[in-house]
């Protein structure tokens, strides 16, 4: 395997007026309901889909599962994240996406805002093979977390436009490979919603946008109710 990919190891001279800058789960100065609602907002999700068990993958600080449990009776959030150590009262465990510790279909709706979507880009550091492989084994251990009729959200995935122009994101054809997998071993239904704002590249730090270099979308992951649908099963 290589070490590395020449249009991916040099960090370009881009203004991050992108998802990365701009992602409002970077938490700094936040309060716990100001999360809440960045969460709501940037996952389409509304305060009556919350009435179920919830995993929250790369949750940085659980402040979104610490308000729905605070606030909502029916609700259930566990916040799973490898920074940060667990702590049963907040119900946060400590954990990466690639090896998810729990059990099989335990969750009615697994998501991830601005942690999982970072996967999918920045890669300067290790080689597409890597990265490919990374993706495919997060989503696929979300999808066996997930129950029958559950789904994933994915919030602010950053889609190129162009992949010769910048090599800022990860080229759609890997995710788009691992997506296409997960219809084949799953028969899941995926939906892809445009989050505006775009990503532009900029000359330089509150210049004015040269060119649209990627587009930013929600990406919804529907598990199927009839368990038999996975291959080899």
């Amino acid at each position: 395997m290589s070490t590395g990919n020449p249009q991916f190891n040099q960090k370009p001279n881009l203004h991050e007026a992108s998802t990365l800058s701009e992602d409002k789960t970077l938490n700094e100065g936040e309060s716990d309901e100001e999360i809440f609602k960045n969460y709501l907002e940037d996952l389409k999700l509304k305060p009556e889909n919350l009435d179920k068990k919830i995993l929250d993958v790369g949750s940085a600080s659980a402040q979104f599962g610490k308000w729905v449990n605070e606030h909502y009776g029916g609700s259930e959030v566990f916040s799973l994240d490898p920074k940060h150590e667990s702590d049963k009262i907040i119900k946060r465990v400590k954990g990466g996406a690639e090896a998810i510790p729990f059990k099989d279909e335990t969750f009615d709706l697994v998501i991830s805002n601005g942690a999982i979507p970072n996967v999918l880009q920045t890669p300067w550091e290790e080689s597409l093979e890597v990265i490919k492989e990374r993706i495919r084994n997060s989503l696929f251990e979300m999808m066996r977390v997930t129950k029958p009729g559950g789904e994933i959200r994915l919030g602010r995935v950053s889609r190129e436009m162009d992949p010769s122009d910048h090599p800022v994101f990860i080229p759609d054809s890997i995710l788009n490979t691992i997506l296409e997998e997960l219809k084949k071993t799953y028969a899941v239904e995926i939906e892809e919603i445009h989050t505006p704002p775009d990503i532009y590249n900029y000359d330089e730090p509150g210049g004015e946008p040269q060119k649209l270099i990627g587009k930013a979308y929600l990406i919804i992951i529907h598990k199927p109710f009839n368990p038999n649908t996975k291959s080899g099963s």
